[in-house]
């Protein structure tokens, strides 16, 4: 792990960067084909802080589950109970909570206007994908047949694209 890792190596063999590189807002899914060097200059970060924190964060987390040594059947029930399943049963309580807020607050100016209509194309988007990987790539996987899945991951990366416009609109 050095300042020129790749942050997806990085999150991949270091589990707890996870946490370091949310806490900075760095992006080590869509973008994170991008060397830790190069995200931290755009950010004003210093790379070897960031690194230090990641190893801080490893000693106080030391049981880190290490994905990439698991079986990939574990890994996509691990995708599908913490993050789909949790997906399946906030974004709708979100949702409702955001037309609550516009119902009540509407007539105010620092009422987040268009946020109601905004998660809830968030919440179909992230739904329907959340579908594919588990009727389309997941199988696949599970199959086997996972190196003849280009096309499916290709579609599933430029989606996680997506999400992350969501997410940065969402922010805003």
């Amino acid at each position: 792990m050095t300042p020129t890792s790749l942050l997806s190596e990085i999150a991949v063999t270091h589990p707890a960067a996870s946490r370091v590189f949310q806490r900075h807002r760095l992006d080590y899914c869509c973008n994170g084909r991008r060397p830790l060097a190069d995200v931290c200059r755009e950010r004003d970060l210093d790379p070897d802080a960031v690194l230090a924190e990641i190893t801080d964060a490893q000693v106080t987390t030391p049981d880190t589950e290490h994905w990439q040594t698991r079986p990939l059947p574990e890994l996509i029930d691990f995708i599908v109970g913490r993050y789909h399943d949790d997906l399946r049963r906030e974004l709708p309580e979100l949702v409702a909570m955001a037309a609550r807020v516009e119902q009540v607050h509407g007539e105010k100016t620092t009422c987040p206007h268009g946020l109601h209509d905004h998660l809830r194309a968030v919440q179909t988007s992230l739904l329907e994908h959340a579908e594919k990987e588990e009727h389309i790539l997941f199988p696949m996987i599970n199959a086997g047949a996972g190196a003849r899945a280009a096309a499916p991951v290709h579609v599933m990366e430029v989606e996680h694209g997506d999400h992350k416009e969501h997410l940065t609109t969402t922010r805003e």
